[in-house]
């Protein structure tokens, strides 16, 4: 019985970490495209702030090869939140497909993390959603 717990428990540790990856080189590649596109633009600027981010969240990568993917997911989505709440206030509001990528990373988060840490990343999000359109308002 011992050996089937140990295996399943693998199986859940592996699938974690593809989880984590998938995301991280997700997010690298839209990251790289961005970069790319604002290079061409010669805006110089929000080249420079994608690339740091590039490389900001490298450790992710290194994270999840060494099997702990709670915090290199934790980073992951503390970084993902704050590029979207990043863009969010320099370009003063929300619009409806962004407003649809913060579920999401709530249920990333309840899946990869625990409940506490969504908890935080919801009202992180939703201070600020508030903020923002009390901002507006005035």
């Amino acid at each position: 019985m011992d050996k089937i717990d140990s295996s399943n428990i693998d199986i859940q540790k592996t699938t974690k970490i593809k989880r984590l990856l998938s995301i991280f080189w997700a997010l690298e590649t839209v990251l790289t495209i961005v970069a790319i596109q604002h290079f061409l633009n010669n805006s110089w600027h929000i080249t420079a702030i994608m690339f740091f981010s590039i490389i900001s969240i490298l450790p992710v990568y290194f994270l999840a090869k060494k099997g702990k993917t709670e915090l290199g997911s934790n980073i992951l989505l503390i970084f993902l939140t704050v590029i979207l709440l990043g863009f969010i206030w320099k370009y003063d509001g929300l619009r409806d497909e962004v407003l649809m990528v913060f579920p999401a990373i709530i249920m990333v988060s309840l899946l990869m993390s625990s409940r506490n840490f969504a908890l935080y990343i919801y009202l992180l999000v939703s201070i600020n959603i508030l903020a923002l359109g009390y901002h507006n308002e005035i």
